[in-house]
């Protein structure tokens, strides 16, 4: 039978991210991009202004990466979404 306590002190030990959550600090800040969004079966070429944000979750055990179009003339119905590098990142467990 496991238990999650320290043999020393009888403490519930706290879990700790794996060392490799460290390779992916690269993501982690605030980004401003500008850029193009080609010409798709759904949507004509439009110029967007683009903010990129990462950040550490659950106490280091996700990292979560948000794109947001910001909203201009010329790209009235701007998109957002989450990016996880996670895909890009194969656990050692």
């Amino acid at each position: 039978m496991s238990d999650d306590t320290s043999t020393a002190t009888g403490s519930p030990v706290t879990p700790q991210p794996d060392e490799r959550m460290r390779e992916l600090d690269f993501f982690l800040g605030t980004w401003d991009a500008p850029g193009v969004f080609h010409e798709t079966p759904f949507g004509p070429r439009k110029p967007i202004q683009m903010r990129i944000e990462g950040s550490s979750e659950g106490r280091g055990f996700w990292t979560t990466v948000r794109t947001t179009e910001l909203p201009k003339p010329e790209n009235p119905a701007p998109l957002t979404g989450p990016v996880h590098p996670d895909a890009l990142f194969k656990p050692p467990w």
